[in-house]
């Protein structure tokens, strides 16, 4: 060590410009010769320029010269909106009679029986609120 420390004290600028060489290297490598932004598409690895052209030459043209041609065809007629349309107007449904139906199954205000409850639908009675409970007044806590 006592052999090695002089000679990196005499020559530490030469060794930190060789890293910096070594580092400069590296990222020339990683960025300008090969470029870390790419996709592969058809087992063909594209960079960001070129995805533009492999789209217009390959994708696009297909499609151009297939909508160029003159076919035409009947679409099918879509029944769903008029079947839609009966479930809304309730056609194929009969009316249900309200009216000759009662609305609930026990009475909720007693008739004058000697309790004074409502009844529940359980069976059981409920008694009436006599009087509502009061609050304390609000009272200041220890400040800390």
């Amino acid at each position: 060590m006592k052999k090695i420390l002089p000679i990196l004290e005499n020559n530490v600028q030469w060794v930190l410009i060789g890293v910096g060489v070594l580092y400069l290297a590296y990222m020339a490598w990683t960025f300008v010769i090969n470029t870390p932004v790419s996709v592969t598409i058809n087992n063909e690895k594209l960079g960001p320029g070129e995805i533009d052209r492999e789209i217009s030459d390959k994708p696009v043209a297909t499609l151009s010269t297939k909508m160029a041609g003159s076919r035409t065809f009947q679409l099918p007629k879509l029944t769903w909106a008029d079947d839609f349309k009966s479930s809304m107007e309730l056609a194929h449904t009969k009316p249900i009679e309200l009216a000759a139906k009662p609305w609930i199954d026990i009475p909720v205000i007693p008739s004058g029986g000697s309790g004074g409850g409502v009844p529940e639908p359980g069976g059981g009675i409920v008694q009436p609120i006599a009087q509502l409970p009061t609050v304390p007044p609000a009272q200041m806590g220890p400040l800390a």
